[in-house]
């Protein structure tokens, strides 16, 4: 009769081990790729879930509004950076101006994400970047009206920006147009992107 060590066991104890090891090794790959796939589909679904440890997404945000005419055909762009993750919005309208279209690219790109996140939002506007650092606070207080007592243009559009930013921990941030900014240029590309396509639907 053939005795074994506890050092080596029979062979078929040992194949059941190497067995075990394997399907455990398997199930810690099966994990990662399901967590890995889990983020990547956050990522694309606009970048914008709590992750399950309770962690919120950070997502920069880079928006701009283009108007050919003022009043005239308008379009607005936003470029969405997360990770290593990217999306493009672009839209326009027909009859609008330049600042409402600045505005409608900012709601647009915070409509975007679908739970809270921590947002750097990147603005070339002077107008929204007051408007919603300095002025918004005031007009709330003055029932939507200026300290002159005229009623603040665009309304909607800011009632509408305000909603959006009170579900989100943001960072605002100016920066020059067409200085060279890589996710400014590309905003404003999509901006003239969305000029063009409401044009074409005019021809």
């Amino acid at each position: 009769m053939t005795s074994y060590t506890s050092a080596r066991p029979p062979p078929d104890l040992q194949a059941i081990r190497n067995l075990a090891t394997a399907h455990k090794c398997v199930i810690a790959q099966r994990r990662r790729r399901n967590i890995a796939a889990e983020q990547h589909i956050c990522a694309i679904q606009v970048m914008n879930s709590h992750c399950e440890d309770g962690v919120v997404s950070s997502v920069e945000i880079w928006t701009d509004g283009a108007c050919k005419g003022n009043p005239g055909v308008g379009g607005w762009g936003v470029w969405l950076h997360s990770g290593e993750h990217r999306k493009e919005l672009f839209g326009g309208e027909a009859d609008t101006t330049n600042n409402r279209m600045e505005l409608t690219a900012v709601i647009e790109g915070l409509r975007a994400l679908t739970k809270p996140c921590t947002v750097t939002l990147h603005v070339d506007s002077t107008y929204v970047m007051n408007g919603i650092t300095k002025w918004v606070a005031g007009w709330k207080r003055n029932g939507w009206r200026t300290s002159a007592k005229a009623p603040v243009k665009n309304a909607d559009l800011w009632r509408a920006l305000d909603d959006e930013v009170a579900r989100h921990q943001i960072t605002w941030k100016w920066v020059k147009g067409h200085s060279g900014d890589p996710g400014n240029e590309r905003a404003d590309e999509l901006a003239n992107r969305g000029v063009e396509q409401v044009r074409a639907t005019l021809r």
